[in-house]
């Protein structure tokens, strides 16, 4: 049998890293990220709602503090 191999590998983001749950009309950058979620996540620890946790992974995991 052939041995196959990876030829590339493409790493993606998730809308969570930078979504914004509030009202208000907002312009995101490359700069930006869901730090509200990952606040949320410091107070609440493992009772913060899940889509908060989400969120605050994919944000930790991009800056690779993970």
């Amino acid at each position: 049998m052939a041995r196959e191999r990876v030829g590339r590998i493409v790493i993606t983001s998730s809308c969570a890293a930078i979504l914004d749950t509030s009202d208000e009309e907002v312009t995101v950058s490359e700069d930006d990220w869901n730090d509200q979620r990952v606040r949320e996540c410091e107070i609440h620890g493992r009772n913060a709602v899940g889509l908060a946790k989400y969120s605050a992974s994919k944000v930790l995991a991009e800056r690779g503090e993970l």
